[in-house]
C-alpha cells in the first residue's frame, strides 16, 4: 500500500497519525507485508518519504525486493 501524500489521504485523515506523520516530516508512505514461504503474514515494513508523490517503479522494486528479502531473513530466523 503506498500513500503519496499523508496529508490529503483518507486513511491518515482525522487520526492521530497524521500528526505524528506531519511533525516526523513524513509526506509519503509505502508498506508491504512481510510474508513467510506459506504466505502467512510475519510484519510489515514501512518507508518514508519528506516529499510528497508516488514512487517510482524502480523505486517499488526496490521495495518489493526489501520485503522479500526481509521476509527470508526474518523466517529463516523463527520469525
Amino acid at each position: 500500500m503506498s500513500v503519496p501524500d499523508v496529508e490529503h489521504s483518507p486513511i491518515f485523515a482525522g487520526s492521530p497519525a497524521l500528526e505524528v506523520m506531519l511533525d516526523a516530516g513524513a509526506r509519503a508512505v509505502s508498506s508491504l507485508v512481510l510474508r513467510r514461504p506459506d504466505r502467512r503474514s510475519i510484519g510489515v515494513i514501512s518507508v518514508h518519504r519528506h516529499r510528497v508523490g508516488d514512487w517510482t517503479r524502480r523505486q517499488a522494486g526496490a521495495l518489493r525486493a526489501l520485503a522479500e528479502r526481509t521476509s527470508f531473513l526474518l523466517a529463516a530466523n523463527g520469525g
